[in-house]
């Protein structure tokens, strides 16, 4: 997939003003996919990457229940398409195939 180098700020909307697609809301009662919606305001500040067709990627490493791993949020526009917990031991695999960073490269979580 192609990305965006320098997106402009001002084409991000808020984390405040954003809505749960219907396939989020679907997947929400899968484990890795229903942590805390308090944490979006912390991963909606980390944009990493910004996508051709409008999607953005945020990422934020943290744990949930002492399994390490990253929190990564999809948006397009001000609708959340994607929202899911990666442990650590999945990431490389996950990162390689979407194109997204490396761990020691993603935010910790504040």
């Amino acid at each position: 997939m192609k990305t965006i180098s320098n997106p402009s700020p001002k084409n991000v909307s808020g984390p405040k003003d954003y809505k749960y697609s219907q396939s989020v809301l679907d997947k929400a009662g899968d484990f890795y996919h229903n942590f805390s919606r308090q944490l979006n305001d912390f991963i909606l500040e980390n944009p990493v990457k910004y996508r051709v067709d409008g999607r953005i990627e945020y990422l934020a490493r943290g744990s949930i229940n002492g399994v390490d791993g990253v929190y990564h949020i999809t948006t397009r526009g001000d609708l959340i398409i994607h929202r899911v917990f990666i442990p650590s031991s999945g990431w490389t695999n996950f990162s390689s195939k979407y194109g997204l960073p490396g761990l020691s490269d993603i935010p910790l979580l504040k």
